[in-house]
C-alpha cells in the first residue's frame, strides 16, 4: 500500500473514489472501524466488509488448480448468495473443498467480473461461508447488513489504493 495525503486525494479528479460506511451511535460517532463497501455483480449491488486481511488455507487440489500457495488472500460470500450464483451461472468455475481453514472444506467460486465503482475486478475468488457469520457480524459491527467480505485478492487489482477513514472513502487510480 502506498501513502498519499488525504487532502490531495479529496481534491484530485484523477482518482476514482468509492464511499465507505461505518457503524455509528446516535450522535454520529463511529463505534467500530470496520468499513462497509458496495460492489456490483451482474445487476446486484452487494454490501461487503472491506477486509484486507481475509485469507484462505487452500487444499492441495485448490493450490494446483489456482497455481497458488497454501495461504492466499481471498474474499468471502454467504452461502445463500454462493448457491444462487452457482445456480444462475453454471459456467463460473467452482473449486470444491478449496478452503481448509476450519477443518471442513469450503467451496470457492470464481466470479469473472466484480465492479467496485466503475473499476472492473476480474476473476475474484469468493469462499463460501455460512449466512450466520455475516448476520452476526452485521448485527454487532456494521451499519447495514453485509453478505460477505471483499478481500485483498480483489483489492490488490487496484494496484495502489488508499482507505481514508476520516473521509469514509476508498481512493484508487
Amino acid at each position: 500500500l502506498a501513502y498519499r495525503d488525504s487532502f490531495e486525494l479529496r481534491d484530485s479528479s484523477k482518482f476514482q473514489k468509492v464511499g465507505l460506511s461505518f457503524r455509528k451511535n446516535a450522535s454520529g460517532k463511529r463505534t467500530t472501524h470496520l468499513p462497509r463497501v458496495e460492489i456490483t455483480v451482474g445487476v446486484d449491488t452487494l454490501s461487503m466488509l472491506s477486509d484486507t486481511g481475509a485469507q484462505a488455507h487452500l487444499s492441495f487440489a485448490a493450490q494446483t488448480k489456482l497455481k497458488a500457495g497454501a495461504l492466499v488472500a481471498t474474499s468471502f460470500i454467504n452461502a445463500s448468495t454462493f448457491d444462487r450464483w452457482r445456480k444462475e451461472h453454471p459456467q463460473w468455475k467452482v473449486i470444491a473443498g478449496a478452503d481448509t481453514s476450519f477443518g471442513d472444506r469450503a467451496d470457492m467460486i470464481i466470479v469473472p467480473q466484480v465492479f467496485l465503482g466503475e473499476k472492473v475486478l476480474s476473476d475474484v475468488g469468493f469462499v463460501k461461508r455460512a449466512d450466520s457469520n455475516f448476520e452476526v457480524m452485521s448485527e454487532y459491527f456494521m451499519d447495514e447488513p453485509i453478505i460477505g467480505a471483499l478481500g485483498a485478492n480483489a483489492l490488490s487489482q487496484l494496484q495502489v489504493f488508499t482507505i481514508d477513514y476520516p473521509a469514509e472513502m476508498l481512493y484508487f487510480d
